[in-house]
């Protein structure tokens, strides 16, 4: 850093897909492609995420044990 800017970065994990600085992002892709908003479906407590229903074919991927 240069005082308040960057001046360089490393990224830690190898990006596969377009990436930009922000100031060249516009707003056709300033959203996912795909990508649908549903405020509604957002857990409003703990208990919300806890027992949440889960809709058929949605699955959880499994963890791998360490």
């Amino acid at each position: 850093m240069d005082g308040k800017k960057i001046n360089d970065y490393v990224s830690i994990r190898k990006v596969d897909q377009k990436v930009y600085p922000f100031r060249l992002v516009t707003q056709e892709i300033e959203v996912l492609p795909g990508f649908l908003w549903k405020p509604e479906d957002r857990p409003k407590s703990v208990e919300d995420m806890l027992n949440r229903k889960r809709t058929k074919g949605t699955t959880v991927p499994d963890q791998k044990k360490s």
